[in-house]
């Protein structure tokens, strides 16, 4: 099933609950109107629709949820890490005012200001002390659809409906370049360092690219549809959602693998770098957990054969070894019988030399005795 007309196209657009409910939970007083009971049933039962899913610190979460109508009321819940099934609705409003809506929603580092993107491609920032609109800023005809910032938060990050990437400064808010990224649009971005971001297309692929400027894009991965949201841990592993209910893990060089949700799947946040949060479409909050992925691949490694067919590699070494050992002794075992040769030789010379040393002598004697008689 897809929705290629504009007007179903903004029914996946999620973040409307977040920015009309969220930012008015921290201006307004304590005087607004509480959560209706019914809207509190439907939040806290486990078959609620979750379409953005965000971290307020200490272990806590905000959940933007929705009704499958865009006249039928919505909340934004809060549940805990350790109970992400247990949906607690903290605000709800009426989603009839939908004229020029919102979709995207991000508080500024400083926890001060709220940036958000309407569907006429302008973004605002809310004071959140004088709880007014301070700056704006027109980007295009298309609808904002996700804003993130930079690790240093000098800057920011917002995807459209024309497949474009706004680049934004901070706290200038002064538009500085754009990236062409696809010709459909951007549903998801988040920066995977201060000069690379990630972004999610509805062309169903998950682009990478430099921060800057023109700059080209290279996908990473191609999914089977949509891809709805991104979210990056601390690791640098990214996790992206997919509206056919896959989630896919990756890093910035590709690979990984995918997890199948139960539901649609709208958003995704980390919970550290070994846990998942999943706002599903039927399923609420599901969580996927690193130690899945390792349990499926373990049978698939032969630990038990590697060493078998290693052992007459190691067999073969030695036998050289001891033949090649042996060749030494041998040799040194010739040698002295060699050496023995001459030296018998010598001795032999030695022994007829004597005689023949001892007649020369004798000879000599008489020689001289002969010859005395004569000199007389």
């Amino acid at each position: 099933m897809t929705f290629r007309s504009p007007r179903l196209q903004y029914l996946v657009a999620t973040l409307f609950v977040l920015v009309t409910f969220v930012f008015r939970t921290h201006v307004v007083s304590a005087a607004e109107p509480s959560v209706p009971a019914s809207a509190s049933e439907a939040a806290a039962s486990t078959g609620a629709w979750v379409t953005s899913i965000a971290s307020i610190g200490a272990g806590d979460y905000v959940a933007g949820t929705a009704d499958g109508l865009l006249l039928r009321e919505s909340s934004v819940c809060r549940f805990n890490s350790k109970h992400p099934d247990q949906l607690e609705a903290i605000y709800s409003h009426p989603a009839g005012v939908w004229e020029r809506w919102t979709q995207a929603l991000r508080f500024a580092p400083d926890s001060q200001s709220v940036i958000a993107g309407n569907e006429g491609g302008k973004l605002f920032v809310f004071d959140v002390a004088a709880g007014k609109v301070s700056k704006s800023i027109e980007l295009g005809s298309q609808a904002v659809a996700k804003i993130a910032f930079s690790p240093d938060g000098s800057r920011l990050a917002a995807t459209d409906g024309s497949g474009t990437v706004h680049l934004v400064s901070w706290p200038e808010f002064a538009a500085t370049g754009k990236i062409k990224v696809s010709e459909e649009s951007l549903w998801g971005v988040a920066f995977a360092d201060a000069n690379t971001i990630v972004v999610g297309s509805s062309d169903r692929n998950l682009y990478r690219c430099a921060a800057t400027a023109d700059a080209k894009p290279e996908s990473i991965l191609s999914g089977r549809d949509w891809i709805t949201h991104v979210s990056i841990n601390a690791n640098g592993q990214i996790a992206a959602a997919e509206l056919g209910g896959g989630v896919h893990v990756t890093t910035l060089s590709g690979g990984g693998g995918q997890l199948s949700a139960p539901s649609s799947v709208w958003s995704v946040a980390w919970n550290g770098t070994t846990e998942l949060f999943v706002g599903t479409r039927k399923n609420g909050v599901v969580i996927a957990t690193q130690s899945w992925s390792l349990t499926e691949r373990a049978p698939e490694a032969p630990a038990k054969e590697a060493p078998a067919k290693e052992e007459p590699a190691k067999e073969e070494p030695a036998k050289e070894e001891t033949k090649e050992a042996s060749k030494p002794e041998e040799k040194a075992d010739d040698k002295p019988a060699e050496e023995a040769k001459p030296a018998a030789e010598e001795a032999k010379s030695e022994a007829e030399a004597k005689p023949a040393e001892a007649a020369t002598e004798a000879s000599a004697e008489k020689v001289e005795e002969k010859s005395e008689p004569k000199n007389e």
